[in-house]
């Protein structure tokens, strides 16, 4: 929401709904960059990435 209405009654549940859903797929991706970032390999060629595509901007 853009705007800062206050919510009508069903509004705010499902807006409650949504991030609750949001939420696990959240968890999801931290868990898997945790697990890839183990690896000093790893973590080294995420960082590369991440350097690389900073500077193509």
């Amino acid at each position: 929401m853009a705007d800062l209405e206050p919510l009508k009654p069903g509004e705010a549940d499902v807006a409650i709904e949504r991030a609750m859903q949001q939420r696990p797929k959240a968890m999801i991706i931290r868990d898997r960059l945790q697990k890839m970032l183990e690896s000093e390999d790893n973590a080294r060629q995420f960082v590369g990435a991440i350097r690389n595509m900073m500077n193509k901007e």
